[in-house]
């Protein structure tokens, strides 16, 4: 089969949510992500082919807890609410280290 001319579809989305800290070790974030697809165009073989626009959208859960000063277990979940984006996703990251932050060097000449 011949792919000739593929115009790819844009999208526009939308994404809100807030996050929560239940102390300095714990928090969680809630939040909606929706995209509108809007049609695309191939051409395969002889024939042009035109998609219609899709709307996707998904809840997402995350969490994050505090190992250690410089350690911590994050978990995200996502959820589709809308039949293109039907199904479920989980991302975990165990163990990441967090950068320990230091004030930066002043670049001001010192005093004597």
């Amino acid at each position: 089969m011949f792919v000739g001319r593929v115009d790819p579809s844009s999208s526009v989305g939308l994404t809100m949510g807030m996050g929560f800290a239940v102390n300095p070790d714990f928090s969680f974030s809630l939040g909606y992500e929706h995209n509108h697809v809007f049609p695309q165009e191939t051409e395969l073989g002889t024939t042009l082919q035109h998609t219609t626009s899709l709307e996707v959208g998904a809840m997402t859960l995350g969490m994050a807890y505090r190992l250690s000063p410089t350690m911590s277990l994050n978990a995200n979940f996502e959820f589709g609410v809308t039949a293109a984006r039907a199904g479920r996703g989980a991302r975990c990251s165990a163990c990441r280290l967090l950068s320990k932050g230091r004030p930066p060097r002043s670049t001001a000449p010192r005093r004597r």
